[in-house]
């Protein structure tokens, strides 16, 4: 069993916004440096993980979580640079206000959820591609995905993930704005 697959079992849930736009961009990268991708995670933007066991997630859950999220409304997204923290290749998101409130609005709802369990003073949106510390990854993977850019979508939609065994899957979807 990978490292990737030890921790997400013991974190079962996530929502997450899909970027399908940017999958044939940076699916590559992220099969081959992302270890959420090989356990079937599209290209994302996590609004929170983890979020509640699957276990116990009801019918009044995903209908609370239904209701919260038909309050906002669709937007466009679009990103436009690579950007780097040192094991981590990602792109922001513009804007990221919207990311922002729907992490806050879940986690305000579900307070014994914090993002990432709280383990950092300012959750930034963001869609990784990839997970390394192999030097010469960056230059290549931005030389690669640059003229891609920008890579723009309309979020409509946020999803529920469930992590079973060894893959994730969408177990429901909650539309903004009703």
């Amino acid at each position: 069993m990978s490292d990737a697959v030890e921790f997400f079992a013991q974190q079962d849930s996530a929502l997450i916004v899909r970027v399908p736009e940017a999958e044939p961009i940076v699916g590559p990268w992220r099969t081959q440096h992302d270890s959420s991708a090989a356990a079937g995670v599209p290209a994302h933007v996590t609004v929170l993980f983890p979020w509640i066991p699957v276990g116990r997630i009801d019918a009044d859950v995903l209908s609370d979580m239904a209701d919260l999220i038909a309050r906002f409304e669709p937007f466009t997204v679009e990103f436009g640079r690579v950007e780097r923290i040192p094991d981590v290749i990602w792109m922001r998101p513009d804007p990221e206000a919207p990311f922002r409130d729907l992490t806050e609005a879940v986690s305000l709802t579900w307070p014994d959820f914090p993002p990432y369990r709280g383990r950092f003073d300012d959750v930034i949106p963001h869609l990784t591609i990839a997970e390394t510390d192999v030097p010469n990854i960056p230059g290549t993977l931005e030389e690669t995905i640059r003229p891609h850019l920008p890579i723009r979508t309309v979020v409509t939609e946020i999803e529920l993930l469930a992590f079973a065994g060894d893959q994730w899957t969408v177990s429901a979807t909650f539309p903004l704005g009703g």
